[in-house]
């Protein structure tokens, strides 16, 4: 999409191998250095890459429990317990673009993998997988993510508040603003390093749901 002209520029197309009938292609980061998209099937668990300037796709990580969920459900302080966990959601690219952080909505482990084994055609899915390392065994049922500096910021959906991770010191935190978030999702970074995001309130009933919020955060 040209955003001067809002007139459609290109149009990527998926194959049925790529995006399966149970697929649902959800968070998505850029490599502009590099002309590479990473996208997360939330439908059906995976992970894959598409060539930007070449419009090829594959299913890089796929069919392994890294990618799924493997909570029964989430324990909602507001709404209670919800059964309908999604596979492989919120990812995150590292600032050089060599690392792909990623973990399921219905999941506690986030993972991080090398994207040049993603990028790899020549590699299998089993190979691919030796690649990839548990980030933090004991992490939050979340949504988006987004990195500033060395700390991914996500949603502790169940909690309703922000959750940080820090890369280095393999701590994280609950990061309470004071009142509750809603499902905090859409996390994006604008060019002066604020941090915003929304609250799509996806576990609440629509009579139950208000206003739509957008917020902005200063790290």
């Amino acid at each position: 999409m040209d955003l001067s002209t809002n007139r459609i520029t290109r149009i990527f197309v998926f194959p049925e191998t790529v995006a399966r009938p149970g697929s649902y292609l959800n968070d998505v980061r850029l490599d502009l250095n590099r002309k590479v998209a990473y996208l997360t099937d939330s439908g059906e668990g995976g992970i894959v890459v598409l060539d930007l300037s070449t419009g090829d796709a594959w299913r890089a990580l796929t069919d392994i429990p890294q990618v799924k969920a493997n909570l029964q459900q989430i324990d909602f302080v507001s709404t209670g317990p919800d059964t309908h966990v999604s596979q492989s959601d919120g990812l995150e690219l590292s600032a050089d673009g060599n690392t792909l952080y990623f973990t399921a909505l219905g999941g506690d482990k986030l993972y991080a993998v090398p994207t040049a084994v993603l990028r790899n055609r020549k590699l299998t899915v089993p190979q691919r997988q030796r690649s990839i390392q548990v980030e933090n065994p004991q992490n939050v049922p979340t949504d988006g993510l987004i990195l500033d500096g060395h700390t991914l910021y996500m949603a502790d959906l169940p909690k309703e508040t922000l959750w940080t991770y820090d890369l280095k010191k393999h701590q994280g935190k609950d990061l309470d603003l004071g009142q509750p978030l809603r499902w905090a999702d859409s996390f994006a970074k604008g060019p002066d390093g604020t941090l915003y995001f929304t609250t799509s309130q996806i576990n609440y009933p629509k009579n139950q749901r208000t206003k739509y919020g957008l917020y902005k955060l200063e790290p």
